[in-house]
Order: C-alpha cells, then sequence, then structure tokens
C-alpha cells in the first residue's frame, strides 16, 4: 500500500501542477506529525531522565514474596530442576545439550512472554511496535517531497522559494527534514522497512477482529503458542501474507487462508474507507 492512498493525499497530489507549495507545506505537515508520533511512543517507554523504562521490574522487582514462589516452583520435590538434574545424572553430553537447549527454548520463550507483558503493563506505549511504520511513512513521505519538488521545478515552480526544501549534494531539492536511518528491529520490538507494511493490514483471526492498535506480538500469540511462538516477528508475517495473498498489490482488499489451524481474515485498512 503506497503511503499516498494510505493517508489519502490524492487531493494534495492534484495540487502539485496548480499549488505546488501548498502541496510541500502539506506534505511536510504529514512528515512532522510522523515525527512527532515516533516521538511520543520514544517518551512512553523512558522516564524522566530518559533511561528505558522495564514496566515489569518497576512492577515486579520488589516482590520477594513472588521471588521466593517461583524458586520454591523450580526446587520443589520431583519438580523441574529435580526433573532435570535427573535427566543429566553427571552425564557431560547430556549436560551441554540440556544447556543449550534451555538457553535457546526456555529461556527464549520466557523472554518473549517477559517482553510481552511489559508491554502490556506500559499502556502509554501499547503502540510501541508500530513505531516502525510511522518511521517508513515518514520516510516515503520525505520522498514524496522530492518527487514533488522535482515535479513543480519542471513546470517552472521555483523550489527555493519554499521555506520547507533546501538542496542537497547533487543539487536536488528535498525536504529539510531528516529522515529515520536503519532498517532492522530494535528491542522495543519496532520494524522498520518492508515489515513494517504489516501494519497497513486487519485482521480477524477465527472470526475475531484483532483490535485498533496491535502489535506483532499480539497477533503472534493468536497463530502460534508453546516453543512454536519463539522468535516469531513481522518476518513470519510478511511470509505468510506473501504465500498467502496478493497484500503488496495497490488494488489489494482481502483474503481468507489457514495458518496452524487458524482461519485468518486479512483486508487492507484503506479498502473500507
Amino acid at each position: 500500500m503506497s503511503v499516498a492512498v494510505k493517508y489519502d493525499l490524492a487531493a494534495t497530489l492534484v495540487k502539485v501542477m496548480t499549488n505546488p507549495a501548498e502541496a510541500i507545506e502539506e506534505l511536510t505537515n504529514l512528515a512532522s506529525k510522523l515525527a512527532a508520533d515516533v516521538a511520543e511512543m520514544d517518551k512512553a517507554t523512558t522516564d524522566d531522565t530518559g533511561e528505558k523504562v522495564n514496566a515489569l521490574e518497576s512492577k515486579y522487582g520488589k516482590d520477594e514474596d513472588g521471588a521466593k514462589s517461583a524458586e520454591s516452583f523450580l526446587r520443589a520435590d520431583d519438580g523441574v530442576f529435580d526433573s532435570i538434574v535427573d535427566y543429566i545424572n553427571e552425564d557431560p553430553g547430556r549436560t551441554f545439550h540440556v544447556l543449550n537447549a534451555v538457553q535457546d527454548l526456555l529461556v527464549k520463550y520466557l523472554r518473549n512472554e517477559a517482553e510481552f507483558f511489559k508491554t502490556e503493563l506500559t499502556p502509554k506505549a501499547a503502540k510501541v511496535s508500530r513505531k516502525g511504520e510511522f518511521k517508513a511513512d515518514y520516510n516515503e513521505v520525505l520522498g514524496l517531497i522530492r518527487n514533488v519538488a522535482g515535479m513543480a521545478e519542471a513546470t517552472g515552480y521555483d523550489p527555493s522559494t519554499s521555506a520547507f526544501l533546501t538542496v542537497d549534494s547533487a543539487g536536488k531539492y528535498k525536504s529539510v527534514l531528516t529522515g529515520f536511518r536503519g532498517t532492522k528491529s530494535v528491542d522495543d520490538g519496532s520494524v522498520t522497512g518492508r515489515y513494517a507494511k504489516v501494519y497497513g493490514c486487519k485482521f480477524v483471526i477465527d472470526g475475531v477482529e484483532v483490535e485498533p492498535g496491535w502489535t506483532i506480538p499480539d497477533i503472534v500469540r493468536l497463530l502460534w503458542t508453546g516453543a512454536d511462538r519463539i522468535g516469531k516477528n513481522a518476518k513470519n508475517l510478511t511470509e505468510i501474507l506473501d504465500a498467502n495473498t496478493e497484500w503488496s498489490k495497490p488494488d489489494f482488499s482481502e483474503a481468507t487462508f489457514e495458518v496452524n489451524g487458524h482461519t485468518v481474515v486479512v483486508s487492507s485498512m484503506s479498502s473500507d474507507d
């Protein structure tokens, strides 16, 4: 889905030929709003000093009874710890492999769960994993501004008269705003680039519509359970969409398919606008 369709920029783009200055200003205002949304998401996950806030640590860090209960659970007779000790039974091979299995399976699973609950406990940051979507949209709008400036200049408009444009090293006009850099996922779950476009879709899973403002972990929890959930992310969702839909086409509206025993209906957010 193009950013022009997503934000209904048809009227703005029509102005390129009749009032390019106003069109460029409107696009700049949209970019500024997207940048503000990203800044708000960053603010929601940090304290007054700018340090990252761990909602789980804040709520449960001093819960001594909870810590003792968890340890008792692990150390209970014939419990988890005893089962592991009995299994390895001073066998160096089993010890080595169980150590790796615990790190690759149990620890990863617990970290995934903790990350999900950390986000759930931070209401203001409920959409933090959508930050990458806004970053990607922001960068696309800046690219659109560059294109619009070039088109307008070709029709006789003087871009140097716009306070919203500057010149790059190649002498071409571009937005005065600076683009976001990088396309990697980061530790707060946000994604940028192609994977962020997953947020341009609505999901209905087993007949239940996923609420607006969903995050990648929300969808993951509905499609996978237990160890199968480990490591699932936006990349997995885009691969599923690629295999089962034509979601990347501008005229995509809806598709229904099965995933891991679940019936999934995916539609474009713009299909019912």
